[in-house]
């Protein structure tokens, strides 16, 4: 559904060339939710642009469900749907009347505006608040709007550039549903985000964006068991085993009664150690087990935090 090779994109800055994406290539199949996932300035904004027709790339091709990027730009605006990270919209419009403006542009008829305008205020719990200006509106509510508008039509490929930045817990949960129920419908979604969590929850695959180009690509079950490291936490009934359990497992992290063990895969290798350390009539007061996160996989990966500089 949307094919990326080698595309690129630099801007002038007084003398200086400065290369906000480099050579990214990935691709998304129909119906999957992908993930660009970087700090702020790694170039996934940048790429969301120009795969929606916002900003002509300085190289590379690119296709949206067959369509050429650059031959066929007005063909793929018509079948997408984008929520921006800023969408410049008339803060004393009410939201009943951005929707219905932009059903107008879309081509509906007037009745035709007004039906699809209260379908979509209310699908997205936002009738009680249709008459109100948007300098009214929470955040929340804000970017439940932003994407509304992005389902006048509803799209083939919709883009999501970090949709819930700044949201509430609540609110962030409220969009995450909705782009899980988009993405079970047959809606392509290329997402942006700094959020692992968000990634974590949503995303089919992931691409780690360094330096304007893909680090790392995979499915986050994928990352993680290829990246991460699991780890058993066991306390022991009686910290004067601990030695006994050094000589079983001389790689143990011990500190008194508390034994810690790296492993490659939990969930078969636990029941082995639990039986050795029955069989040695050791006693265990609990026992615990660590699994990787997308936040490991990335400082691992990338070596710093996902929130960083200014953005491109």
């Amino acid at each position: 559904m949307i094919v990326a090779e080698k595309l690129s994109k630099t801007f002038t800055v007084g003398k200086q060339t400065v290369e906000a994406v480099s050579s990214i290539s990935f691709s998304i199949q129909k119906g999957e939710i992908y993930c660009l996932l970087g700090s702020n300035g790694a170039g996934k904004s940048t790429t969301v642009l120009m795969l929606s027709t916002l900003l002509r790339p300085s190289g590379g091709t690119a296709k949206i469900a067959g369509y050429d990027l650059l031959q066929n730009a007005n063909v793929i605006r018509s079948i997408m749907g984008i929520v921006n990270q800023e969408t410049g919209l008339d803060p004393l419009l009410t939201g009943k009347n951005i929707v219905t403006l932009h059903a107008k542009l879309w081509g509906y008829s007037r009745k035709e505006a007004k039906k699809r305008t209260n379908e979509l205020l209310e699908r997205y719990n936002l009738l009680e608040a249709a008459d109100r200006p948007l300098k009214t509106y929470s955040g929340g509510m804000r970017r439940r709007l932003d994407l509304a508008l992005a389902l006048v039509r509803t799209p083939k490929v919709l883009f999501l550039d970090e949709p819930t930045t700044g949201l509430d817990p609540v609110s962030r949960r409220i969009i995450w549903e909705e782009v899980k129920m988009l993405r079970d419908q047959g809606v392509t979604v290329l997402l942006t985000t700094q959020y692992l969590d968000e990634a974590d929850v949503l995303a089919d695959r992931i691409g780690i964006v360094m330096n304007g180009t893909i680090a790392i690509e995979n499915t986050p079950s994928a990352l993680k068991k290829q990246y991460g490291q699991e780890y058993i936490t066991i306390l022991l009934d009686n910290a004067g085993q601990a030695k006994q359990v050094a000589q079983l497992y001389p790689d143990a992290v011990i500190d008194q009664a508390e034994v810690k063990l790296k492993v490659a895969d939990c969930t078969n290798e636990a029941p082995q150690i639990l039986s050795v350390l029955h069989e040695q009539h050791i006693k265990i007061t609990s026992i615990s087990i660590t699994q990787p996160t997308l936040e490991d996989i990335y400082l691992s990966t990338t070596g710093y935090q996902v929130r960083g500089e200014s953005n491109a």
